[in-house]
């Protein structure tokens, strides 16, 4: 077995105040915390279609999802698929997951083959409430959540 080598011990270097050390550490958490930030929250319930937007499910459909955040709403359009048998049954699942997040239920047209690469592209605009003027968000949380296969030839992903 091969020594692990820790380096040097390291001593205190305010050994005479330990109170001090205890200030400092506390003035740096005040300090840290001024400076930090909280991601903002963005709910998405409910929808409209955007006008001269095409039909629901087609490519190049926008969903409007109002007050996603305060003064924010989303526009959400569909880029693209992989093939013609890729479909949108939801842009947004709300019985099920989680209610406040955006969660669209993609599926194919016949039977569902493993081994097989199938997806959908949607692009996310965030602009001034009830226009089509952009926004800047500055900080939000993304996480995929129930990205679920059949755990052997089915398996699913999520890009961001």
């Amino acid at each position: 077995m091969l020594p692990l080598y820790l380096g040097p011990t390291v001593k205190s270097l305010l050994p005479f105040a330990p109170k001090l050390k205890t200030f400092l550490f506390a003035a740096a958490l005040c300090v840290c915390s001024v400076f930090s930030a909280t991601a903002q929250e963005l709910v998405f319930n409910g929808y409209t279609m955007e006008p001269g937007s095409p039909a629901p499910r087609l490519d190049n459909a926008t969903y409007r999802f109002a007050g996603v955040a305060n003064g924010v709403d989303a526009l959400i359009k569909i880029k693209g698929r992989s093939g013609s048998d890729v479909v949108l049954q939801n842009i947004d699942v709300q019985d099920n997951g989680w209610g406040k997040a955006f969660q669209p239920q993609l599926g194919l047209n016949g039977y569902i083959l493993g081994l097989k690469n199938w997806w959908m592209e949607f692009e996310l605009r965030f602009v001034k409430a009830g226009t089509t003027q952009d926004v800047s968000v500055s900080q939000f949380n993304i996480t995929a959540l129930d990205i679920v296969g059949d755990g052997l030839t089915i398996q699913e992903y999520v890009e961001f």
